[in-house]
């Protein structure tokens, strides 16, 4: 018995540093894995630079830009403003948002010179900008994921509008971003004027319908209080209760069957050790 016990718990050990290894393998690989949105919907490198730490830098890209702390990541690295076509996301975005207009869509592509590899997350944000007529009151910054089509949801900021132009600071370049126009107008429906008056006309009827109401109540009424047949649903109810009991007693002497048969074969074993 104990050498049986020793076996199970060192399978079980090897299961768990198994599992152990396998998860931590899983989660390394996730944190290497960055998305090239070169590949999801930005293909153009509208802006680059090449920063090197302690030294600040600035990416213009048409009507955005992009400013690089001098502390902003500790490494050299590649800095790409890239850009895609606005109506390439416009049938992504979510329902309630459905019409408004895609201003400019753009993510970011950070490459470690010495890895080649791409960086998911800064040291510091970067503050990034547009100025464009399309930046309204109302208009919000977006997210879009590394996936075709692309899942596009809020950002938790909407970013700062001054005049036309919006500002937000990145701090990673795990996702993509959409700049949204205000949200639609809704539309004036001419029918709600009409609404009140039908409301109206609806409530002239109502002196009809207690004068209708008040001559069925008291002829119906006596015909249908005679039926005395409420004695039957009683026995139809006696049964059920003999019923459980007889299960409870089935359901006891099962019980004792099954602890006497326990008990027999604890009787054994003590016997035959």
């Amino acid at each position: 018995m104990k050498r049986l016990c020793f076996a199970l718990c060192t399978l079980m050990g090897m299961v768990l540093l198994v599992a152990l290894s396998l998860g931590s393998g899983r989660s390394a690989s996730a944190q290497a894995a960055v998305p090239d949105f070169t590949q999801f919907g930005f293909p153009q490198v509208v802006g680059s630079v090449t920063f090197t730490p302690g030294t600040a830098a600035t990416i213009t890209g048409g009507n955005q830009q992009v400013v690089l702390p001098a502390d902003f990541i500790s490494k050299t690295v590649t800095f790409d403003l890239l850009q895609g076509d606005p109506a390439f996301f416009a049938p992504a975005l979510p329902i309630t948002d459905q019409g408004r207009t895609v201003v400019v869509a753009f993510a970011f592509r950070v490459t470690d010179v010495a890895t080649n590899q791409i960086v998911g997350r800064f040291d510091k944000p970067v503050q990034w900008s547009v100025t464009d007529p399309g930046v309204v009151a109302g208009s919000a910054v977006f997210n879009t994921t590394a996936a075709n089509p692309p899942v596009v949801t809020a950002n938790s900021a909407p970013g700062t509008i001054s005049g036309t132009t919006l500002s937000h600071p990145f701090g990673g370049a795990g996702v993509g971003w959409l700049i949204l126009g205000a949200p639609a107008a809704a539309a004036a429906t001419p029918g709600t004027t009409e609404t009140p008056g039908a409301a109206a006309t609806v409530a002239v009827p109502p002196t009809t319908v207690p004068t209708e109401v008040a001559t069925t109540a008291p002829t119906e009424v006596p015909t249908v209080a005679p039926p005395a047949e409420t004695a039957t649903p009683t026995v139809i109810g006696m049964p059920a209760t003999g019923g459980s009991s007889f299960g409870a007693e089935v359901a006891l002497l099962a019980l004792l069957g099954i602890a006497g048969t326990a008990a027999g074969l604890l009787l054994r074993r003590r016997r035959a050790s």
